[in-house]
């Protein structure tokens, strides 16, 4: 039951509640099944109704869902037809070095006509280094990565051997990172460093549509906002201003806003860099404007 449980994401549930009821559950049901996924305790009625009702739909919906063969397609809408085929075939033959593991091929390959290679990304309990293999770019990640903000974003156009759809973020954003992730950015461009900019901007703008919205951006999502950010910082800093805003308890924002203005003004008279800081503390000075 537990495992059944643990593939649910309670906002993706939510979200749906008009497809499933009462289509497939009744109120009441879908009230016993929010309040389990939420982990609060249930009477004994309740708890009754889980195993000998709820469950048993949950396991009949997941034998409906599965597809021929045991691969699953998500995003389908974005990809190239020529190209879900070709992905197919890959998988398939990576499958035969990669046996029992789970498998998930993402990435611009799937979705435009020009790319650099082909992304797999491989859950493992072992540590293994990455490796190219012609256009094929081996990526590993540990099991407890599997529900992390990267792997649930790169699913959602993907193909992979086991039902990615199911994935929720456990992953925890915090202000510090946000702060962290915004800094390299903004020196990124400050250096013209285009190579890491495109990396860590993608990594910021994740980092900010989830604290702010609890949005989860796809691949093709990313990609877009990245390009689009890349040559309007002032987007790139309002985007910031909103994810802390909206991502994070307005006294604590605050609080830090005040001491981060303080250390760049102090950074500005041992270093070089008056642009950077600069920016910075604009930001920052946004952030407490719109704060009040």
């Amino acid at each position: 039951m537990g495992k059944l449980l643990e593939q649910i994401n309670l906002i993706q549930l939510e979200n749906n509640r008009s497809s499933l009821v009462p289509s497939i559950f009744t109120e009441r049901q879908f009230q016993i099944l929010g309040k389990k996924l939420r982990q609060k305790p249930l009477t004994n009625t309740e708890q009754m109704y889980l195993s000998r009702t709820i469950m048993k739909k949950l396991k009949a919906m997941q034998t409906l869902h599965k597809p021929q063969d045991n691969y699953y397609l998500s995003g389908e809408s974005f990809m190239l037809p020529e190209r879900k085929e070709e992905a197919l075939k890959i998988l398939k033959q990576a499958e035969l070095n990669h046996k029992n593991l789970k498998i998930i091929i993402s990435g611009s390959f799937l979705y435009q006509k020009k790319y650099n290679d082909i992304d797999l990304f491989i859950i493992s309990k072992y540590e293994k280094e990455d490796y190219k293999e012609d256009k094929l770019h081996f990526n590993y990640l540990k099991q407890e990565d599997e529900n992390s903000l990267f792997v649930k974003s790169i699913s959602q156009i993907s193909i992979s051997n086991f039902d990615a759809s199911f994935l929720h973020v456990k992953e925890r954003i915090t202000i510090s990172q946000i702060i962290s992730k915004y800094q390299q950015v903004l020196k990124d461009i400050t250096d013209k460093n285009n190579t890491w900019l495109k990396i860590d901007l993608r990594d910021l703008i994740m980092g900010c549509t989830y604290a702010g919205e609890k949005v989860v951006l796809n691949s093709a999502q990313l990609h877009h906002l990245v390009n689009k950010l890349t040559v309007n910082q002032n987007n790139l800093k309002s985007l910031f201003v909103y994810s802390l805003l909206n991502g994070f308890e307005l006294k604590t924002v605050k609080l830090i806003g005040v001491k981060m203005i303080q250390s760049y003004q102090e950074l500005m008279k041992e270093y070089k860099g008056e642009d950077y800081y600069n920016s910075l503390i604009e930001s920052f000075a946004e952030v407490l404007k719109v704060a009040g």
